[in-house]
């Protein structure tokens, strides 16, 4: 309503009789409640039409809820103060309703906004250079610290971007993650502060007084520096692994604050002196000068050097020790894998396990043809097992001769030269004893395998 419509109510009112005044009173904000709850109808429905509505579409809606709300707050007062009528049930109830279309609406604008800002409070790295962009970033994990000196200045720097700086977090919330981040050691030096917000720079200065020492820090990060072992080869691995150690250690004092720059002259001896010889033959030949050479010199050179070497196909030396541990843990698992079958089946005639001696197919074959078989099969020529040959067998020898092999593959020298009357291998009988031909004395002497 109007100031016009107003004074013309009051003046109707000072002309007309009671219940007239009353009536008159009722058709005003009567119509006055319609005309409040059509607009808000209409920002209902724009709300909900618009779903995309960033957060400045939302405020504005906002706006005109409070505009809305507080036009029908005043003219409604100044109404019922202008009336000597008492209010009715009626006016009560319309303007309840009011105000509960009222609510409705502020509660979904206020959920509206604060999931649009909720969705959008993502920390854009430097690399980012679209802020709207709409692809969802993978999340990143906070930093741990569990106490140990040489994580400090990672930890530090990653928990200062995440959480320190951030600028919606409460510092409450900031000792809340600091204290869920920090574990052993670390832990215990923050355990006995409060969460409260007057206590975030407290514990924060609490571990940064313990951890941040520069003086301990320099002197591991030097005897990392003095570990490095020499490289044993020139291969683009281990010249790579050679660099990356003296940068990073070098990196990590510069990073404590400590100036490097009078080093040059030590670094490259220390560089040079773990060269593999070949190399440090080339850098030799490289270098061609009576001069001392910078730290940065070798470095550039190596660098150099080592995309040559990773472009060059690996030779046959370096693939082989490359790939010797893993030859060698397969070939034992293919051994073990070997051994658990041959307890299952034989190994000569594929059935249920059984020793040698009483297999029947292996005692059918003569004694060179056992031996050929085991050697095709790659077992041990003394133990008949698969996992190593008789250079390395434990087990017990040859029981007529006491030579490195199998009994049953025991000969002697008519066995080695088989002719017309010579017999080399028994019908039956106890396979421990040595065949023998008719003509052969016990004192002749047993031949030996290759």
């Amino acid at each position: 309503m109007s100031n016009p419509e107003l004074t013309a109510f009051v003046d109707v009112q000072a002309a007309s009789s009671p219940i007239e005044t009353q009536a008159s009173m009722a058709g005003i904000i009567g119509r006055y409640h319609a005309h409040i709850l059509r607009r808000l109808e209409s920002l209902k429905v724009a709300l909900e039409s618009t779903q995309d509505a960033d957060v400045s579409y939302l405020q504005e809606c906002t706006e005109q809820l409070k505009s809305i709300a507080s036009s029908f707050e005043s003219k409604y007062t100044a109404i019922m103060e202008s009336s000597n009528a008492i209010s009715t049930e009626e006016e009560e109830r319309q303007y309840a309703e009011v105000e509960q279309r009222r609510f409705e609406l502020s509660v979904v604008l206020k959920r509206r906004e604060a999931a649009l800002c909720a969705s959008a409070n993502v920390t854009h790295s430097p690399g980012v250079s679209n802020p709207k962009s709409k692809v969802r970033l993978p999340e990143i994990p906070l930093p741990k610290f569990e106490g140990t000196l040489e994580a400090w200045p990672t930890f530090r720097d990653a928990f200062g971007s995440m959480i320190d700086q951030h600028p919606s977090l409460s510092d409450v919330d900031k000792l809340i993650y600091l204290k869920r981040v920090v574990s052993k050691e670390a832990a215990q030096v923050i355990e006995a502060v409060e969460t409260t917000a007057a206590n975030y720079n407290i514990a924060w200065e609490l571990l940064k007084s313990r951890y941040e020492n520069k003086k301990v820090l320099v002197r591991r990060y030097l005897e990392e520096l003095f570990a490095i072992p020499a490289a044993k080869r020139e291969s683009f691995e281990s010249l790579t692994n050679l660099l990356d150690g003296f940068e990073r250690a070098i990196k990590m004092v510069e990073k404590v604050g400590v100036v490097t720059k009078g080093w040059s002259v030590l670094l490259a001896h220390m560089l040079c002196d773990r060269l593999d010889a070949n190399t440090r033959k080339l850098w030799e030949t490289h270098h061609r000068s009576v001069e001392v050479a910078e730290y940065t010199e070798i470095v550039q050179f190596l660098k150099q050097h080592v995309v040559v070497l990773q472009a060059l196909p690996q030779t046959k030396e370096q693939v082989s020790t490359s790939t010797h541990t893993n030859h060698g843990r397969q070939k034992l698992k293919q051994a073990c894998a070997t051994l658990n079958v041959i307890a299952e089946k034989c190994v000569f005639c594929s059935q249920d396990y059984h020793s040698a001696f009483k297999c029947q197919t292996f005692r059918n074959l003569s004694v060179m043809e056992r031996y050929n078989l085991i050697k095709a099969k790659g077992l041990c020529i003394n133990c008949l097992a698969v996992d190593h040959r008789v250079k390395e067998c434990a087990s017990s020898s040859c029981r007529v001769c006491k030579l490195k092999h199998h009994t049953m593959l025991h000969r002697s020298p008519v066995e080695s030269n088989p002719n017309p009357n010579t017999s080399v291998a028994a019908a039956d009988g106890d396979p421990a004893q040595p065949v023998q031909s008719k003509r052969e004395t016990g004192n002749q002497a047993v031949m030996p395998y290759p």
